[in-house]
């Protein structure tokens, strides 16, 4: 018995904007973004044909998804073959535009001020970091806190999206046979470590994300235990009774409480020169330095790094490796240090070290149930 496929929202960046609305294979209904993050004045592609959506009034972007994503469930009947539905709303991703109704709903919330918010200069970090100005201009913090607000204002949306499919699957008598997986794709900085905005560092405010599942089985309550991104996978596989290798592990299963993780980044870089007033326009190996947040770059071509994360009931740590002219080594102990100020990457004994490295070898090869350690 196969499975009817539905996807809306965002797919990958600036896919369609060479003409090609192609839809890939698998997908029986396609509805995709057409380009970068939108949330007003965006064009879709509808299985395989550009449509644009231009009314202020009722195209929100998020708002459209939500109405796709309810129309298609009404078609749906509870003795029909399964359907895997997807959907990417692409907030609270830039340019955080929220939907009008929701402007100024979090006018008073500020950034949270962690304790790694716009650090001094610290030594111990990769050289990215280490870049000027640390911390950030005070006039700077101002356009955090805006970012922080209209971040959550377009959220909002998102959350009368949820619950317009969970009304949906109730009026059709489908909810209490579906499953439904809520996360996101990356985490996000604000401010910490005078980095400015942004979501490619190996640090726990970019590293990690939300994630709630509900459905047949499972019963409501919070799970403490180490979990990846790759876990989606082997987790929706296993609810559609399909064997296949991963390398992750079900997350209906009872998960391991002692795991080591793999984290990977490939750093970018401008294409061409940059023109954004700063005096980094003339280096395009670096990218996402903007005047408007102190000329503090966000990334790199050599912010390329590969990290593993280790939790269990004793230890939770993390070790980084970089691909730079340094090859520059990042370690915290998350038990004592949960704002990872404190780099021990250098300090640790010499056969510590060599261990972890060798762990970060083997994860980075590893494959199908080798990853499970």
């Amino acid at each position: 018995m196969g499975y009817t496929t539905f996807y809306a929202g965002k797919y990958m960046n600036q896919y369609g904007v060479n003409r090609d609305f192609s839809v890939p294979p698998g997908w029986d209904w396609w509805a995709a973004l057409v380009g970068n993050s939108k949330y007003y004045n965006y064009s879709l592609s509808i299985n395989g044909t550009q449509y644009a959506f231009r009314d202020r009034d009722t195209d929100y972007l998020t708002d459209s998804i939500s109405r796709m994503a309810a129309n298609f469930i009404k078609t749906r009947r509870s003795d029909e073959n399964p359907f895997l539905m997807v959907l990417a709303p692409p907030a609270p991703h830039a340019p955080f535009t929220p939907a009008t109704r929701h402007n100024d709903r979090y006018k008073d919330t500020k950034a949270k001020k962690t304790g790694n918010f716009n650090t001094p200069m610290q030594k111990d970090k990769h050289w990215l970091i280490r870049m000027g100005p640390s911390p950030l201009p005070e006039s700077i913090l101002p356009r955090l806190d805006e970012v922080y607000r209209r971040r959550f204002e377009t959220l909002l949306a998102v959350d009368e999206l949820v619950l317009n499919v969970h009304k949906s699957l109730t009026n059709a008598n489908l909810l209490n046979n579906t499953y439904i997986i809520f996360t996101s794709d990356n985490g996000y900085h604000i401010g910490q470590f005078s980095m400015s905005i942004d979501k490619r560092q190996p640090y726990e405010t970019d590293i990690r994300v939300p994630l709630m599942i509900r459905g047949p089985g499972i019963s409501p309550k919070t799970v403490i235990a180490p979990v990846s991104s790759v876990d989606l996978y082997a987790t929706i596989l296993m609810i559609a009774g399909i064997e296949a290798p991963s390398d992750g592990t079900s997350l209906i299963d009872t998960l391991p409480l002692d795991r080591t993780l793999l984290i990977e980044y490939r750093g970018e870089h401008s294409v061409g020169l940059p023109s954004s007033g700063c005096p980094t326009d003339a280096d395009p190996n670096l990218q996402s330095c903007s005047k408007f947040y102190g000329c503090k770059c966000q990334d790199v071509a050599n912010n390329t790094y590969a990290c593993i994360r280790r939790v269990s009931k004793k230890y939770n740590n993390v070790f980084c490796v970089f691909e730079d002219d340094e090859a520059y080594i990042e370690a915290y102990d998350l038990n004592s240090d949960v704002d990872q100020l404190n780099n021990i990457g250098k300090t640790m004994k010499r056969g510590k070290r060599y261990k972890f490295r060798r762990r970060l070898k083997n994860m980075s090869i590893c494959q199908n149930s080798g990853c499970m350690r």
